[in-house]
């Protein structure tokens, strides 16, 4: 007998394997400022988990209500102008960031090995092989990057991502002695946020990662070759995606795990996920795509009260439960506020 698999019953198992049962919970993934200065809209890529941790479709605008507060606080209630299951009426723009540092040519155990095919390297390359393969809508796009010392863009946009098999496959191995096998995680990540900069729309950045922010002036002794005694932090790092309101999914691949990206993660609208098994590491790759295709899209108009930075605060109901999540943003010019940004 052949057993035919869905594509919602495959979401439905990677969802149940990966997330713990618990309380419904409600998150913001991204807030999309695109239309803000110009018709003084939000939007809000929602998605609604239930109690075994899976998103709860067939959803209506009924079910949400959205608040928006400043730094005084006052706080209003805005009108919903609009509301849409995301993946019915967009693409999303997923940006892969892969770690190519030297350890990622260990073992998963974090030995040394002479065998391409025990490296971590390689179930990483893998897991994003299979991950291109199984978007077949038209409308999603990847790019693709890697990073170690150096930040190195391997693809631009690409609407068809079968097509980055090669890419993937053209990741080499840090030269040793040459001081390029450090991890400037952070670093990747800015760069990564400025690339995704004009691309509208839905976008995420997903980062696999085998160990810890190790910058190459600590490593190596020496500044940077390219911006010297600078070191690109996690604060920086969270501030760049809150102004840019781009959300970051972390994949933690290694016994050394860089704490800092449960807050990278948490703090844009994301979330971490710890593996040391190859063939998880597909599923998680699977099962954030999944997250993502069955979020909603909220509209609504945003508050007039004078403040760069904005609270929004999105209620869920339903028949028994309330619940309840809250992200920020920053007005930038909205009502002649000025466009720079003070942290």
């Amino acid at each position: 007998m052949r057993l035919h698999i869905t594509l919602p019953a495959v979401i439905c198992i990677l969802f149940c394997s990966l997330f713990p049962a618990g309380a419904q919970e409600a998150h913001i993934s991204q807030i999309d400022l695109d239309r803000l200065l110009t018709r003084q809209s939000v939007s809000l890529f929602v998605s609604i988990l239930d109690a075994a941790g899976l998103p709860t479709s067939e959803l209506d605008k009924s079910s949400f209500s959205i608040e928006e507060s400043n730094d005084a606080g006052e706080t209003v209630s805005v009108p919903i102008t609009s509301f849409s299951a995301h993946s019915a009426n967009e693409g999303a723009t997923y940006f892969l960031l892969l770690d190519n540092s030297g350890s990622m040519y260990d073992t998963i155990d974090g030995e040394s090995t002479d065998n391409p095919q025990e490296m971590r390297i390689h179930y990483a390359q893998n897991a994003i092989k299979i991950f291109l393969n199984s978007i077949h809508d038209i409308q999603d796009s990847v790019l693709l990057a890697s990073f170690n010392t150096n930040f190195q863009l391997l693809s631009n946009v690409e609407s068809r991502p079968e097509r980055l098999i090669d890419a993937v496959d053209s990741v080499s191995r840090p030269e040793p002695g040459t001081g390029e096998g450090w991890t400037e995680l952070y670093y990747a990540v800015i760069n990564a946020i400025e690339t995704m900069q004009n691309i509208p729309g839905r976008k995420t950045i997903i980062i696999l990662s085998d160990g810890e922010n190790y910058p190459y002036s600590r490593g190596y002794g020496r500044p940077h070759p390219i911006f010297g005694d600078e070191e690109y932090s996690l604060e920086m790092a969270i501030q760049e995606l809150q102004k840019a309101g781009i959300n970051v999914y972390s994949i933690r691949f290694g016994q050394e795990k860089e704490e800092g990206l449960t807050d990278l993660s948490q703090e844009s609208g994301g979330s971490v996920f710890d593996t040391l098994d190859e063939k998880e590491l597909a599923n998680i790759y699977l099962t954030i795509r999944g997250r993502i295709i069955q979020e909603y899209r909220l509209t609504y108009r945003a508050a007039m009260f004078p403040s760069e930075r904005r609270t929004v605060k999105l209620i869920y109901n339903d028949e028994n439960i309330q619940t309840s999540t809250e992200r920020s943003y920053f007005a930038g010019t909205l009502i002649g506020l000025p466009a720079r940004i003070h942290w």
